[in-house]
């Protein structure tokens, strides 16, 4: 699925760094309806594509989505799309081929119902992969899950957080994330850096301004570590006195169970005694 939204220049820049459940941001280039290849084409060759990359870039149609559309061939849209891409490029630029040798730049096209919606990756790579993951094990739930299932709990900066089964410790990481209010990617690149449009110094600006102050303090934080070390030692004590209840409830159907077997026992003793059992032989 999508979800969309305007946004200002700045906008491009600060989702990719502090969007927490989204896998991706794209800016979309185009949307209008295409009958036939003609119009694809032309649809694509319409847009301004000069000002959005640079002349040495790789441009890469990576993936075609249709849906109940005349169009459906995802190879031959694929190729459609690229050369309408690269013919404007090289009239604009005056040039026959462009030499391909710098950064990848990836475009999405989705067709739905002869719906056509043109797409620029501005992520790069998927956005769960903050950038604090510089080696190590694989992490079978992913950053962006982690953050989704945390707002589907409502989980609150000031709750204890307890995860059993922490494994490579995405739930923890991405709750620390969340309760100092540090944006997501602050430790990695995206591709929009790569692109003409990319402003550094307002990138920079924006990635001062959610480092600058978080949404706890050295004291609150000391506080909240206080008050979690009480509320840990009072789970201790009650996990303690379930224990102790539970071994001493076991003890008493143990005791019992043996006080059953004994009486049983001495009953049947009894019983045989004062009717003894005679095997007689035929």
């Amino acid at each position: 699925g999508r979800v969309s939204f305007e946004g200002d220049d700045d906008a491009l820049f600060r989702a990719n760094l502090c969007l927490r459940t989204s896998d991706r941001v794209y800016l979309q280039m185009a949307k209008y309806t295409a009958n036939d290849f003609d119009d694809l084409f032309d649809g694509v060759y319409n847009v301004e594509w000069q000002d959005y990359f640079k002349k040495d870039s790789k441009i890469v149609v990576d993936k075609v989505r249709t849906y109940k559309s005349k169009l459906n061939s995802e190879h031959s849209i694929q190729g459609m799309v690229q050369k309408a891409i690269y013919k404007k490029l090289g009239e604009k630029w005056h040039i026959s081929t462009l030499p391909e040798s710098g950064e990848k730049s990836d475009i999405r096209v989705y067709i739905d119902e002869n719906e056509v919606l043109i797409l620029l990756d501005l992520s790069g790579l998927p956005l769960h992969k903050r950038g604090y993951r510089t080696d190590g094990g694989f992490a079978p739930l992913r950053e962006t899950t982690a953050a989704v299932m945390l707002q589907m709990m409502m989980w609150r900066r000031k709750i204890p957080l307890h995860d059993p089964f922490c494994g490579s410790g995405t739930l923890p990481i991405e709750a620390s994330l969340y309760a100092f209010n540090v944006a997501p990617g602050f430790g990695r690149r995206f591709a929009l850096e790569n692109l003409p449009i990319f402003n550094k110094q307002r990138a920079e600006e924006i990635r001062k301004q959610k480092t600058k102050k978080t949404s706890m303090n050295f004291k609150t934080a000391l506080s909240l570590s206080f008050n979690n070390l009480l509320t840990k030692k009072g789970r201790t004590i009650l996990t303690a006195f379930a224990g102790s209840i539970g071994i001493i409830g076991i003890a008493l159907i143990l005791s019992l169970a043996n006080g059953i077997n004994s009486f049983i026992d001495k009953t049947e003793e009894e019983t045989l005694s004062s009717y003894p059992l005679v095997i007689e032989k035929e």
